[in-house]
């Protein structure tokens, strides 16, 4: 009768763990308030831990209570795993869903495409419209001077713009970081510099040794790199007006391309005259 008694209060107990179990896990897995469509940017800092994180969502108000987000951490293995960035959360997000991103480091980033070709005035333009910097941030910064960091740029005349060593490509910029005003010149510097590591990369040892073998500097390539661009488009039609242009150089000749003309004006006329 003893052992009856004892293990109906036995089963009793486990059954309430059970439910109390699944009442938690249905809070942990359910959103604060699944119909809000605010969404918030969320920082967690270098160093913050998983009761740090939790804390600080429970102040947002992000969720209902921060044990919802530290069993989510737990359940999904992450306790060692959490990265510091800036996030892109809501009160209609689960715990175990803030958690995952957080694991994952799916930070709030907005993508940015450069294309080839452009001018530093063009790139500005479009970050600018993209509501990313303030209209002149980025040319201003490109004005600062990056040599120590990226020795290639020492040839470069003082007098000359970064134009043809920002690397045309996709890059990622930090949302969070550029809605803050005293962060977003240190965001649009990291992108410059990325563009110049870019650029660094593709400059290959091989590359180089070749310029050096050719006795010109890594601002000529640049320039008639650029030209080229802007002139003709097949990889022959390249190197065919490429070796028109260098020997039109070493004889003191005029270049006669309409791209430097472009370039100059600012803007492409209808027509190049005389």
């Amino acid at each position: 009768m003893k052992y009856k008694f004892l293990f109906k209060i036995f089963t009793i107990f486990l059954l309430a763990v059970f439910v109390g179990f699944l009442i938690f896990w249905q809070e942990a897995v359910s959103p604060a308030d699944p119909n809000s469509k605010e969404i918030v940017i969320f920082s967690v800092e270098k160093g913050e831990g998983a009761s740090e994180i939790a804390a600080n969502l429970e102040k947002e108000k992000l969720v209902k209570n921060r044990l919802f987000f530290d069993a989510a951490v737990i359940f999904l293995n992450g306790v060692k795993r959490l990265q510091a960035g800036d996030y892109y959360l809501s009160v209609n997000m689960a715990p175990l869903e803030m958690a995952r991103k957080i694991i994952n480091g799916e930070t709030a980033k907005e993508t940015i495409t450069i294309p080839e070709g452009w001018r530093l005035t063009e790139i500005n333009a479009y970050l600018k419209n993209k509501g990313l910097f303030e209209n002149g941030e980025f040319l201003a910064t490109t004005d600062k001077n990056f040599s120590q960091e990226f020795p290639f740029l020492k040839d470069k005349p003082q007098n000359a713009s970064l134009e043809g060593y920002l690397f045309p490509d996709t890059y990622e910029i930090s949302v969070a970081r550029v809605s803050d005003e005293m962060k977003r010149g240190e965001e649009v510097e990291i992108l410059v510099k990325k563009m110049l590591t870019n650029f660094d990369q593709k400059l290959t040892p091989e590359f180089r040794t070749e310029i050096e073998r050719q006795g010109k500097r890594g601002f000529d390539i640049v320039v008639m790199a650029s030209l080229l661009e802007k002139e003709v488009k097949t990889l022959e039609e390249k190197k065919l007006v490429a070796g028109i242009l260098w020997k039109r150089l070493g004889i003191g000749m005029r270049l006669q391309v309409d791209a430097t003309i472009i370039y100059a004006l600012g803007t492409k006329p209808d027509r190049i005259t005389y």
